[in-house]
């Protein structure tokens, strides 16, 4: 159920427009930027992601039936642990 409204959601963040009048490269680049004007300050967006990314990566290994750890799972491993031990943006 929520997998639809956070497709919307990017598919505004990501509306080409609302990109240019914001001067934002990505929908993330949107939602810090934004966050600094309303906000007060951005809230890691990055770190957030990447953590995400590798994450998504490191389930799909550990959902797999052949548990063979490839350099792909590996790499995800070291940058989930890079991100997730880097302090926080402030």
């Amino acid at each position: 159920m929520l997998r639809p409204q956070l497709g919307d959601a990017l598919a505004i963040l990501s509306n080409g427009d609302l990109l240019q009048a914001y001067g934002a490269r990505d929908p993330w680049d949107l939602v810090d930027h934004l966050s600094r004007l309303e906000l007060g300050g951005t809230r890691d967006t990055d770190r957030h992601q990447t953590l995400a990314a590798a994450g998504t990566i490191i389930v799909g290994w550990l959902s797999s039936d052949d548990g063979a750890v490839t350099e792909e799972v590996a790499g995800a491993a070291r940058t989930w642990l890079a991100a997730a031990t880097r302090a926080p943006d402030s």
